[in-house]
C-alpha cells in the first residue's frame, strides 16, 4: 500500500503519492486565498473595509488616521511572496531568482493563484509538497486573522467532511454575518455555509419549527445573523416565499429551508 507523503494515510493517487484528502485541503486553501483571503486582506490593508478592528486614532481630532494598516500590508506582501516561490517551484513563467538562487514567479497573487489551481498535480508531485501545504496553511491562518470578524462569529454547524471521514469528528464551523463560504480549520474542506447550516438543523430534527410569528423571526435572526422582524415574515408569506402551516392560536409551523432561503 502506498502511503500519502503528507499525512501518511493511504494515497489514492499513486502518480503523486498524495491522498485525496490532502489534495482537497491543498486546493481549498488556494481557492480561499484567491476568492476571499487576498482580496479582503488588500481592502483591510488600505482601510477600505471595517472588520471591527480599532482604527488608530489620535487624541487630536485634527490629525487624520494613517491610511495604510502596516501589519496587514506586511502580511499581504509576505503571503504574495510565498505564492511566488510556490509558483517558481513548478516553473510558472516568467521566473526570476532571489539572492539565494531560488526560483520565484514574477507576477502577483491574482495571476498566480488560478494557475496554481490548474496545475495542482504539479504541486502534489513536488518533493516539498508536505512542507508547502504546511506553509500554505500557516499563510491562510495569518490572513484569516485579519479578514475575519472573530467577535461576531456564530456557530453555523458541523463540518460534513470531518463528520464523514475515516475517523469522524464533529468539527464546529463558525462564520460571520453575510458569509456564504468558509474553509474548515481542521480538514481544509471548502464549505457552503447554507448546506452546513441545513445539515446541522436536519440532524437536530429541526426541518420545521413551531413558533409564534415574533418567535420565528427571533429564531431566524439568531441562526442567520441577519435581523428579521415579524413584519418581514408577513411580507415573505404574502410574496409566496413562505408557506407556514397554522397549528393553533398564534402558533405556526415554519419550514426551516424556506426561512433560511429568505435571508440568503
Amino acid at each position: 500500500m502506498t502511503l500519502c507523503r503528507i499525512c501518511e494515510h493511504a494515497a489514492t493517487d499513486t502518480s503523486t503519492g498524495v491522498c485525496r484528502d490532502c489534495m482537497n485541503a491543498y486546493v481549498s486553501r488556494l481557492q480561499w486565498l484567491r476568492l476571499i483571503g487576498m482580496p479582503t486582506l488588500r481592502q483591510v490593508a488600505y482601510r477600505q473595509v471595517d472588520l471591527g478592528e480599532h482604527a488608530a486614532r489620535s487624541g487630536n481630532t485634527g490629525v487624520a488616521p494613517i491610511p495604510l494598516r502596516m501589519d496587514a500590508e506586511q502580511a499581504y506582501i509576505d503571503v504574495e511572496r510565498d505564492l511566488q516561490y510556490l509558483a517558481g517551484r513548478i516553473g510558472l513563467k516568467p521566473v526570476g531568482h532571489d539572492d539565494m538562487e531560488r526560483p520565484r514567479t514574477l507576477r502577483d497573487w491574482a495571476w498566480i493563484l488560478p494557475r496554481l489551481i490548474l496545475r495542482q498535480h504539479d504541486l502534489f508531485a513536488l518533493d516539498t509538497a508536505a512542507g508547502d501545504l504546511h506553509a500554505l496553511t500557516h499563510d491562510c491562518e495569518r490572513v484569516d486573522g485579519f479578514v475575519s470578524r472573530r467577535a461576531e462569529r456564530r456557530l453555523v454547524g458541523v463540518c460534513p467532511e470531518c463528520a464523514s471521514g475515516e475517523d469522524p469528528e464533529r468539527t464546529p464551523v463558525y462564520a460571520a454575518r453575510g458569509e456564504r463560504y468558509a474553509v474548515c480549520e481542521a480538514c481544509g474542506a471548502w464549505l457552503d455555509l447554507e448546506w452546513v447550516r441545513l445539515g446541522y438543523l436536519e440532524e437536530a430534527g429541526m426541518l420545521h419549527i413551531t413558533r409564534k410569528r415574533a418567535d420565528a423571526a427571533r429564531w431566524l435572526s439568531e441562526q442567520s445573523g441577519v435581523r428579521v422582524t415579524g413584519k418581514m415574515l408577513d411580507n415573505w408569506r404574502l410574496a409566496g416565499r413562505l408557506h407556514p402551516r397554522h397549528v393553533e392560536g398564534r402558533y405556526w409551523e415554519w419550514d426551516v429551508h424556506e426561512l433560511l432561503e429568505c435571508v440568503r
